[in-house]
């Protein structure tokens, strides 16, 4: 498990294996934790936070997101995809958001979510 607990961190991407991937190919991989956030977040993912032109291949997650602040772009296997492709990855997750803020995008494959 790891934890984001400072509330100024700011445009960070964040993920099981990787926050950030341009161009690369992330393959045969695996992260099983828990991703905490007090505070705001955007670009949260399983396995990687953003990607763009992105190969994903082989990736599993098993993952607890659980974020206390206003959430953008939050997904089970990748939190923001440009023109990227994920083949053969799948996650099995649980989600934990502050119901009294704000959630932009949320891109999930079968989990289960707890509003507080």
């Amino acid at each position: 498990m790891f934890s984001i607990k400072k509330k100024k961190i700011r445009n960070v991407h964040i993920g099981g294996i990787a926050g950030y991937s341009n161009g690369g190919v992330i393959k045969d991989c695996n992260f099983n934790g828990t991703i905490k956030i007090n505070g705001n977040a955007k670009n949260v993912g399983g396995i990687v936070g953003y990607a763009e032109e992105t190969i994903i291949e082989d990736c599993h997650s098993q993952v607890n997101i659980e974020i206390m602040g206003d959430a953008e772009n939050v997904g089970e296997v990748v939190g923001c995809s440009i023109n990227s492709k994920i083949c053969y990855s799948n996650s099995l997750s649980n989600y934990l958001l502050d119901a009294r803020r704000e959630l932009k995008t949320l891109i999930f494959l079968p989990i289960n979510i707890l509003m507080l």
